[in-house]
């Protein structure tokens, strides 16, 4: 699963680099909100 999954990524680095990139962020907004309602 792992392996296809990697082979799967390196032929599509930049999708997958955005796909990261939008989960980083709404993971950033969800640490800032936690943050700012403590």
């Amino acid at each position: 699963m792992l392996i296809l999954f990697m082979a799967y990524s390196s032929s599509n680095k930049n999708f997958l680099c955005l796909y990261l990139r939008k989960i980083n962020k709404l993971y950033n907004i969800l640490i800032y909100r936690n943050d700012y309602t403590l």
